[in-house]
């Protein structure tokens, strides 16, 4: 169990020397090849889509959906994440909220985007429905 202490470990210079017995020379030891970065996947989104800046800044949000609605997005996810280039699952999400938002503007408002309004959205269900 001493041995596994960091200061009762060999260090790199109290390493035995590797003698070839073929030439008497140290073998080198190599250096690995630094690995190249992944190429990330990238597919572009469909035209009819608008597609938000790199740059704009994300949050966070909380819906509750139903237990059903969530198991099969998340399948469909992990089904196509791949062919669709989702980069996460939030992604995938995000996509479709942007294609019923972006239905509901062209359905309603001549497809421009309706004008933003900061305020809270009223909590529950809606009284009368």
């Amino acid at each position: 169990m001493e041995r596994l202490l960091k200061k009762n470990r060999p260090q790199a210079s109290d390493a035995p020397e590797v003698i070839d017995p073929v030439a008497p020379t140290l073998t080198p030891t190599l250096t690995p090849e630094p690995t190249p970065a992944p190429t990330p996947r990238t597919k572009a989104r469909p035209a009819t889509l608008a597609q938000a800046p790199t740059e704009e800044a994300k949050e966070s949000m909380s819906v509750r959906v139903r237990t059903s609605i969530r198991a099969r997005s998340r399948a469909a996810y992990r089904a196509t994440n791949v062919l669709e280039a989702d980069e996460s699952y939030s992604d995938m999400i995000e996509k479709a909220i942007e294609a019923e938002v972006r239905r509901r503007e062209l359905a309603h408002n001549d497809g421009k985007p309706f004008a933003a309004n900061t305020a809270s959205l009223p909590a529950g269900r809606p009284l009368g429905a």
